[in-house]
């Protein structure tokens, strides 16, 4: 069975708007311009420390997790290779507790704003977490999916050659041999053409 799996931050789910709403709650964050996340965390970092981004990471990966846009083509998709046979899961190294901010399980939060979008019950493998990126990164060598999705760098440098790597929605525009980038999830569907 051909088998497809995806990061979830930054990828499945979109902080984008968990931003913007993080920015009207909190006054000090208002003249802060920009919704892109790495933008902002060098700006909060700048303005106010790193603690202080570590504990407003927790907040967004937690109470702010239900304001994650989940882009609906990601779920024609899903809906697509269910269709096809197509194994899918999600494999994400999120920690289980922020290290600062709320004490909420940020993987609860997570599984709970998949099953309102209706995702968790599309993918055939489900949501799969690791602590570290050391984890996450043997685990998918491990099980091999023929195509994993990230919008890390470092997590596909890590990866199989055997495994077509896709960086999604990344401002990285140069070009490199050990994956392709990807800017919406209309673009997978070319890498869906093969057969193992």
């Amino acid at each position: 069975m051909n088998y497809i799996a995806f990061d979830l931050d930054n990828t499945v789910l979109d902080y984008e708007t968990s931003l913007h709403q993080l920015k009207l709650d909190r006054v000090e964050l208002q003249e802060i311009s920009t919704n892109n996340k790495v933008d902002f965390k060098l700006r909060v970092i700048a303005e106010f420390g790193e603690d202080y981004w570590t504990e407003l990471q927790g907040f967004l990966y937690t109470e702010y997790v239900a304001y994650t846009r989940i882009d609906p083509k990601f779920i024609e998709l899903l809906n697509y290779l269910e269709s096809n046979q197509w194994q899918t899961s999600i494999i994400s190294h999120k920690t289980e507790f922020p290290y600062m901010g709320p004490k909420l399980n940020l993987r609860d939060c997570s599984r709970d704003r998949l099953q309102a979008a209706g995702i968790e019950k599309l993918l055939t493998d489900g949501v799969h977490f690791f602590d570290t990126k050391k984890e996450k990164v043997e685990f998918i060598n491990l099980v091999k999916p023929n195509i994993y999705i990230d919008d890390l760098v470092e997590i596909l440098d890590l990866l199989s050659n055997e495994i077509t790597r896709l960086l999604f929605n990344s401002t990285n525009t140069e070009r490199n041999s050990n994956y392709d980038l990807i800017s919406d999830w209309r673009s997978v569907y070319k890498y869906l053409k093969f057969e193992v």
